[in-house]
């Protein structure tokens, strides 16, 4: 649902991504396990991959993409909490792009979408 055309329900999916899989990280730690003893590995790459499927559609242009890059900046604070595995992976790359050029557009962004941020 992360790529619905639904803009509310992609944002919605989004976020519930990032806390279902914190949530995850919170269980697994209280166990003494990593996160991915939780997640199967479709799963995990399934969450890598938000980003640049959004990014690929064009997603964060225009209005709507005020709420996924809001969402995907939260998604990634969640992922980071997490400890993902994703040390040294592409997708690091590609979410420091989003951080980047989101400071450089924040005049353009909403102010209740900038605090979000």
């Amino acid at each position: 649902m992360t790529l619905s055309p639904d803009l509310h329900m992609r944002h919605g999916s989004i976020l519930a991504c990032a806390e279902v899989a914190y949530a995850l990280y919170k269980l697994a730690a209280q166990e003494n396990r990593p996160v991915t003893d939780h997640l199967d590995e479709q799963a995990v790459q399934g969450l890598k991959q938000i980003h640049q499927q959004l990014y690929d559609r064009q997603l964060y242009r225009g209005l709507g993409g005020q709420l996924m890059r809001q969402a995907v900046c939260v998604l990634i604070e969640k992922l980071s909490l997490s400890k993902m595995p994703f040390r040294g992976d592409t997708v690091i790359d590609g979410w420091q792009w989003l951080i980047n050029d989101t400071l450089r557009h924040l005049h353009l962004i909403s102010s209740h979408s900038r605090q979000q941020m």
